[in-house]
């Protein structure tokens, strides 16, 4: 547990170290050494087991595939760039990174509650740091948002908070990743421990509306309907219903009047389908590129810093980033390796491990969400975040149910 908590601790609380050019998370070293010290046979029986190699396996054919679009990239001309290697790298450390959860889960042996509260670390600091930095606490508001974002996108004052993320995208997932692990908890008994639950899940709440992410906004809202509705608190949610449309619908001109919110539409209040000119301005460049390369991709191309709007190789989309770079190979590899996860979290419901289930699919509703509007496949934070609990809960979820039936034959 001690070990999970430090692993958690550096994923979300301690930067990326540059040695050499190369990125080193130190996540990465409690990764390697769960990998090496583990006793004997564990490796091979997480190789062994269908359940568990088929994330491994699926992970590695991603890898190849980008291997395979570096390649023909530089087959037609591209000048690869040592950046270009540390893409490859990053693929290949996920497939590290899944390893490490499929060990460390099996030694888990604490309720999943405790580790939910866990998981809410991170993303907790993240969001007393984005109250820190729009409300201006402690007049530490400027200071807080320096810490984490850019100079220049505070000249006109902080009208969108990053919290520990540097993006106010970045932010509100991580942030919605926080109130998805909050809300799960099921087992707390001490009045005082409730309430501070509760102070926890309004805290994240409120900092993801004030990213003033839209893609944010629709993903919160999404991921506690969802969650009602797993619960089967039917009664909640046509409650929360009647009251969205009694006292927010009939105010929603006031409350969003000069926010970002506003923007959902135009001047002439039709809809924005451009999505702020993403469509415009990055998505139709880049389906450009992908049609120059559909099978294979056009590989990292860090190098390559034309066809976008913005000059630059920002994609704006991890589902347009896949397919432009690894081409409908590499995105059909990693649409069924989120399909097969998806799945395999939804097939282990039971009495033990429902709540593994309930947690997961909820945390792939923002991830989902935010594929379409951001670059977050490609940030190292939500790699090591997303692949290790993958890992370790697939795990975690395995022992659970393999104690519910010894108990089951035994009685």
């Amino acid at each position: 547990m001690i070990a999970f908590v430090i692993i958690i601790l550096l994923i979300f609380l301690f930067p990326v170290l540059n040695l050499g050019g190369v990125p080193i998370r130190l996540e990465d070293l409690f990764f390697l050494g769960i990998i090496f010290s583990a006793p004997k046979g564990s490796l091979a029986e997480v190789f062994s087991v269908p359940r568990k190699n088929v994330f491994i396996r699926l992970m590695f054919f991603f890898l190849v595939s980008n291997l395979v679009s570096l390649s023909w990239a530089i087959l037609r001309g591209y000048t690869p760039s040592s950046a270009d290697l540390n893409s490859l790298f990053s693929v290949f450390r996920n497939i590290i990174i899944i390893v490490a959860g499929l060990i460390f889960g099996k030694t888990l042996k604490v309720p999943f509650s405790k580790l939910l509260i866990v998981l809410s670390i991170g993303p907790l600091v993240s969001s007393v740091v984005s109250l820190i930095q729009y409300f201006n606490l402690f007049g530490l508001g400027t200071y807080a948002y320096l810490m984490f974002g850019k100079p220049e996108d505070i000249l006109g004052g902080i009208t969108r908070v990053v919290g520990i993320f540097g993006n106010p995208n970045y932010a509100a997932f991580f942030q919605i990743v926080g109130f998805a692990s909050l809300i799960c908890v099921t087992e707390l008994k001490n009045p005082v421990a409730k309430l501070i639950l509760w102070v926890g899940i309004c805290l994240s709440v409120i900092s993801v509306l004030l990213t003033f992410s839209r893609t944010g906004l629709i993903g919160i809202v999404l991921t506690f309907v969802v969650f009602l509705v797993l619960r089967k608190k039917i009664r909640v949610l046509v409650f929360s219903v009647i009251m969205v449309m009694v006292v927010v619908i009939p105010n929603i001109p006031a409350i969003i009047s000069n926010t970002r919110y506003s923007a959902i539409s135009e001047e002439d209040k039709t809809l924005d389908v451009t999505m702020g000119g993403r469509s415009d301005l990055i998505w139709g460049k880049k389906l450009e590129k992908f049609y120059s390369s559909p099978i294979f991709g056009t590989g990292p191309a860090k190098d390559d810093k034309s066809n976008t709007g913005f000059n630059t190789t920002l994609y704006d989309s991890s589902f347009f980033f896949l397919l432009v770079t690894t081409g409908a190979v590499g995105f059909l590899i990693m649409g069924v390796f989120l399909f097969f996860e998806i799945k395999y979290f939804y097939s282990v419901r039971n009495a033990f491990s429902n709540q593994v289930s309930i947690y997961f699919l909820l945390v792939n509703i923002p991830v989902l969400i935010f594929f379409v509007t951001s670059d977050l496949v490609a940030n190292p934070v939500f790699s090591s975040f997303f692949y290790f609990s993958i890992g370790t809960f697939v795990s975690y979820a395995e022992r659970l149910n393999s104690a519910s039936n010894i108990e089951n034959r035994v009685s």
